[in-house]
């Protein structure tokens, strides 16, 4: 006994010690260890909150019901956001994912999970120095003359050091956390599996049907040559937009797990008492901004998906780029620096062209283009209304002014319409329904408006914006087989580069914006007169019957 014993106790030791002394084999059965703690810790919590739900709710009805559900959400955003923070990579991209959903998920996620912005963990600089070493080649020395041990940001995916190459330029050196891409296809397995279960108990929660696009994106930002790509080609979007800036790229210092890039010093894109101390005017800043995100979206049809605060910075016009003199010009010149290039979405050129005719339809009041836009979009005539209400705060038949909130009638109109019709239920179920590219147009389109708001910019000046890059973008015409003479060499010239980015060829493709086409001048400025006439005199009508009315004050800050 004491000899069976002896030797099962030998092998242990023999098999601990062959694990440990196999660098592949320790990975291996220490990745597995941790996405098992990792599976629990996230099961437990969802059981806690399922038992919340479920229970904390039972036998209450009316403004009883209302208060408890509050109260019980906040307590859920809590420990989601302790998972966040303690697992990081997946968890807490899908966290900043769901803080950013503010137009369908209740505030106490989104407001409770928005600190995952900002607040990642950074792993140690011996495990940075693992990396680069395996990546680079050689130690840290061989390829910086300086490198600060302390991150400067911490993402969900990566974090970012300041060095300076042996060449002297001064860089900022992105870095994939270790073992993360290992991570990514459990943890995702894990929370699909958790959302699967808590769309059985809770059928108005069902979000599954997300998961393709979260896993897809996902994939995306973990290849930073990718990145570097996408960084390059709206680098060439903006190349003559002096108040948009992107970093560029160093690919000799460039792998698929680090990103470098040249060090940018900025101010944070929301600190306005900053900005303005700077002397720098927030709602200019604001303007280029919805400017920039508009161009994206309606003109190129190329968007970066997650314009965070964290994403963006503002900065003094570089002197050389500087066109007035400071005698002449109140503050001074900015220029807006887009950071973080992994997240993008090349939309679907139909779908941009419908998107541009449908913001068309929003400014102009015009109900008969909308919902002929909207049953493009595979929607019914009534998608179009919930359309105008997600995207621009008001329903398509408001009275109001751009710049002011809908009317206290019209507020209860609306009430009393969707009063017992409108539930979780449905309006995931309308989310569902609609093409992937406008979820993406939403979110960032959400965040754009968070920071414009931060800014105090105002809504009417946004939502001006967004149109007259979808005019501009209407007078784009998509590419076609006959479209245009070099759109056969464009798409074989674009061959290399597909086969070079495999599996990533969808977002690679060019877009109507590169092909060569230009833009319709006279159709431009017909439809932009247009548009500014209609706005114009419909305000006008409308601000002098509210004044007649009684209603004597407008706001002037971005509503919604």
């Amino acid at each position: 006994m004491l000899a069976s014993k002896t030797m099962v106790g030998a092998l242990g030791a023999g098999g601990a010690i062959y694990v440990f002394t196999n660098p592949d084999l320790k990975h291996e059965v220490q990745g597995k260890a941790k996405g098992a703690a990792r599976f629990s810790r996230a099961f437990f919590q969802s059981c806690l909150v399922s038992f919340e739900y479920k229970n904390g709710l039972r036998g209450l009805k009316g403004e009883d019901y209302e208060k408890k559900k509050v109260e019980i959400h906040l307590k859920a955003a809590q420990r989601l956001l302790k998972v966040c923070l303690l697992h990081g990579g997946v968890y807490t991209k899908f966290g900043q994912h769901i803080a950013s959903m503010n137009h369908v998920l209740p505030s106490q996620f989104t407001e409770t999970l928005s600190v995952l912005q900002d607040k990642n963990p950074s792993v140690d600089i011996k495990e940075i120095e693992k990396t680069i070493e395996s990546e680079l080649g050689g130690p840290i020395s061989n390829f910086f003359s300086e490198f600060d041990e302390t991150a400067i940001a911490a993402a969900s995916l990566a974090q970012v050091h300041r060095a300076v190459t042996k060449e002297g330029n001064e860089v900022a050196v992105k870095l994939q956390y270790p073992g993360l891409e290992n991570d990514v296809s459990r943890d995702i397995w894990t929370m699909r599996l958790l959302a699967r279960a808590m769309g059985y108990i809770f059928p108005e929660y069902e979000y599954t049907w997300l998961f393709p696009e979260f896993e897809d994106s996902i994939k995306l930002e973990l290849d930073f040559i990718q990145e570097g790509l996408n960084s390059e080609r709206v680098a060439r979007m903006f190349e003559m937009e002096d108040k948009v800036h992107v970093p560029g790229i160093h690919w000799d210092y460039t792998t698929k797990y680090i990103l470098t890039m040249d060090f940018i010093r900025g101010i944070k894109i929301t600190d306005r008492k900053a900005i303005e101390f700077c002397k720098m005017d927030p709602k200019k800043v604001a303007e280029t901004v919805t400017k920039a995100f508009g161009e994206m979206i309606y003109f190129h049809g190329f968007l970066h998906c997650d314009p965070h605060p964290g994403n963006l910075m503002v900065r003094e016009m570089p002197k050389e780029r500087q066109k007035l003199s400071r005698f002449f010009r109140r503050c001074k010149e900015h220029q807006v620096v887009l950071l973080d290039h992994g997240m993008y979405r090349r939309l679907d050129p139909a779908f941009r062209l419908c998107y541009c005719n449908l913001w068309k339809a929003f400014l102009t009041r015009d109900h008969r283009l909308g919902v002929e836009q909207a049953k493009k979009l595979g929607l019914q005539e009534s998608g179009y209304d919930f359309l105008s209400l997600i995207l621009t705060w008001r329903p398509s038949t408001t009275s109001a002014p751009i710049d002011s909130r809908i009317s206290e009638f019209e507020r209860q109109k609306l009430k009393d319409m969707y009063k017992g019709l409108i539930n979780s239920e449905l309006i995931n179920s309308f989310l569902e329904s609609l093409p992937r590219d406008m979820l993406f147009v939403m979110r960032t389109g959400d965040l754009v408006r968070g920071i414009n708001k931060d800014l105090g910019g105002t809504t009417s000046k946004r939502l001006i914006c967004f149109g007259e890059a979808a005019i501009k973008g209407i007078n784009l015409k998509n590419p076609g087989e006959h479209a245009h003479p070099s759109y056969a060499k464009l798409k074989e010239e674009r061959t290399a580069l597909l086969q070079l980015t495999q599996p990533y060829a969808d977002i690679n493709q060019l877009v109507s914006s590169e092909m060569g086409f230009r833009v319709s001048t006279i159709g431009s400025i017909l439809d932009l007169a247009k548009m500014r006439s209609y706005i114009w005199i419909a305000e006008s009508i409308i601000k002098i019957k509210w004044w007649l009315s009684g209603n004597r004050g407008f706001t002037t800050r971005d509503i919604g």
